[in-house]
């Protein structure tokens, strides 16, 4: 598989293999994947590709908290665009609950 970087016209390198990345839900992580981060050597661009065919871990799972911590994944992307917006309305309500807290 080629990826190329279609600002600058240059084959995408493979920056990391194996990379843990969280795939996100409107309600927070949902499942732990393997894929390798390639990234653009002239302008930075980075894209994750070549997701393995099982997860590592679901959210239902009952280990799935201490897997998410051991993998310590840098990653989270949402399936779609309105699933991330949800994911960052209910995070802003949750953080603004525990600062109303403190006060």
């Amino acid at each position: 598989m080629r990826i190329v970087c279609i600002t600058c016209g240059v084959e995408l390198r493979c920056v990391k293999s194996g990379e843990a990345s969280i795939e996100g839900a409107s309600f927070g992580p949902y499942k732990l994947w393997h894929s390798d981060r390639y990234g653009c050597p002239q302008c930075g661009f980075e894209v994750l590709a070549g997701f393995s065919q099982e997860r590592i871990a679901e959210h239902y799972e009952p280990d799935f908290g201490e897997t998410v911590k051991r993998f310590n994944p840098e990653v989270t992307f949402f399936g779609s665009l309105k699933e991330r917006q949800a994911y960052a309305e209910k995070s802003a309500k949750r953080a603004a609950l525990r600062i109303e807290e403190r006060s």
